[in-house]
């Protein structure tokens, strides 16, 4: 092994010891949060969404789309990648959506792009108002950190690490900032009720 690759090892496991106690407090907020931390949780608490399937089908396709899409977010929040949690919490709805009308219609109109505003119009009747709602307070915040919307258009906003930023004291001379964690709480929050309404 390379000398400088063991010192960079050796300094992330400094690291990596001294985020675990944050990062399992993390753990702990999430579970505070949805109930669900991910993996076999997942299953239980949304039993109608699927890990493995026999059928290829793009209902099953989907329904395991969004149990790996829940274990992902999971593992983004408990580690501190809360914009990874804000565009994975977005990719929750729009696949929701897309399953409720192919279970509905039968499938999706071809040769069209299905995004997720496309979406909620369309699922009007079929999805209940208030996934609707979720779906749209979704929207906003994936596309702002899919397309750096905000550093464009708020960059010293986006410099802090947005409105809802983390701050954590871990001593009395620092602190670790946590860019977007209170946009990815929030996400995580409408993502959970929308698994949770359609696949509990």
């Amino acid at each position: 092994m390379d000398a400088n690759f063991a010192r960079t090892l050796e300094d992330y496991r400094g690291r990596f010891e001294w985020r675990l106690e944050h990062n399992l407090g993390r753990m702990i907020e999430l579970e505070t949060l949805t109930g669900n931390t991910g993996g076999a949780d997942t299953i239980k608490a949304y039993p109608q969404l699927k890990y493995t399937t026999v059928d290829n089908t793009p209902e099953d396709a989907l329904l395991i789309s969004l149990f790996n899409a829940w274990c992902e977010i999971c593992e983004c929040f408990i580690f501190g990648e809360s914009q990874a949690v804000i565009l994975l919490c977005r990719s929750i709805a729009e696949r929701s959506l897309k399953l409720e009308y192919i279970k509905t219609h039968g499938s999706l109109p071809t040769n069209q792009r299905w995004m997720l505003g496309k979406l909620i119009q369309e699922c009007q009747g079929i999805v209940a108002q208030n996934i609707l709602d979720l779906a749209t307070d979704l929207t906003a915040p994936g596309n702002d950190r899919a397309h750096a919307l905000l550093e464009i258009n708020q960059p010293e906003i986006a410099i802090r690490g947005g409105e809802k930023r983390g701050i954590t004291i871990t001593s009395p001379s620092t602190y670790l900032i946590e860019p977007y964690k209170g946009e990815a709480v929030i996400a995580i929050e409408k993502a959970h009720i929308i698994l949770h309404e359609l696949y509990g």
